[in-house]
């Protein structure tokens, strides 16, 4: 299996899990998140470029599912203000009739390839650096929470169950005190890669939403809550039955 972000994609198209003519940005992430997870063996340099190649792509499927969800309806499309002035209604009402949908602008206005996506991760990722070595140091008080340094160590933490604590943990500072931002987080867990990391396994769960109002800015974290949870909100969310 391959041990770097760009091997993950090529061998997803090689595996004709996706089509690199034509790339379904949705399908790829889920299926991309999932490819690694499955990693087990990469250094620091390969596991940080797929957590980042990650974070881009779950950011474009949200700007796509969220395109889809603003799109008018036929009724929306068809209405204009001829027929509802015909129909009594004032134009001068408008503005508070119908509500202004955000110009969503669309990220692919052609068929996307895999060629096209990898140098658009690419070219995100060099922005990314220049971007990191302006920006200031911060300290911070680190708290808690083993370092991961390779994904090797993450399909280890995977076997000895000691992921599911790291899931479990950031569950219990996401419900108990209310955090709903990745800096934030930080605050009450000391490895950023863990973080990330178990927030990945958390949205692929169906248990937080992630969203990124712009590239670089903060990741707001949205806890979905259910039924079985308890009061506290401390009930960990079981990973789905493998696949046969």
């Amino acid at each position: 299996m391959p041990k770097d972000a760009i091997g993950i994609l090529i061998d997803l198209a090689r595996r004709g899990e996706i089509d690199p003519w034509d790339i379904d940005v949705v399908q790829l992430t889920d299926r991309f998140l999932h490819s690694l997870s499955r990693l087990d063996s990469a250094d620091l340099p390969r596991s940080g470029q797929a957590i980042f190649y990650a974070s881009v792509l779950v950011h474009m499927k949200a700007e796509i599912l969220e395109g889809r969800m603003l799109e008018p309806s036929p009724l929306e499309a068809d209405l204009d203000e001829s027929d509802l002035t015909a129909a009594g209604l004032p134009g001068v009402a408008l503005e508070r009739l119908i509500r202004r949908r955000p110009a969503v602008p669309a990220i692919v206005e052609r068929p996307l390839t895999l060629n096209d996506l990898i140098a658009h991760l690419r070219e995100v990722e060099q922005i990314e650096r220049r971007s990191a070595r302006e920006r200031p140091s911060e300290r911070r008080t680190l708290i808690k929470g083993p370092p991961v340094r390779t994904m090797a160590e993450v399909e280890h933490l995977a076997h000895q169950e000691d992921l599911e604590a790291l899931v479990s943990e950031l569950w219990q500072v996401l419900t108990s005190r209310g955090v709903r931002a990745f800096e934030v987080l930080l605050e009450h867990y000391r490895d950023r890669v863990g973080a990330f990391l178990g927030l990945l396994f958390l949205a692929h769960r169906d248990r937080v939403v992630l969203e990124q109002a712009e590239f670089y800015r903060d990741i707001e974290i949205y806890a979905v809550n259910q039924p079985e949870d308890a009061p506290g909100g401390g009930a960990l969310p079981q990973s789905p039955p493998a696949q046969p």
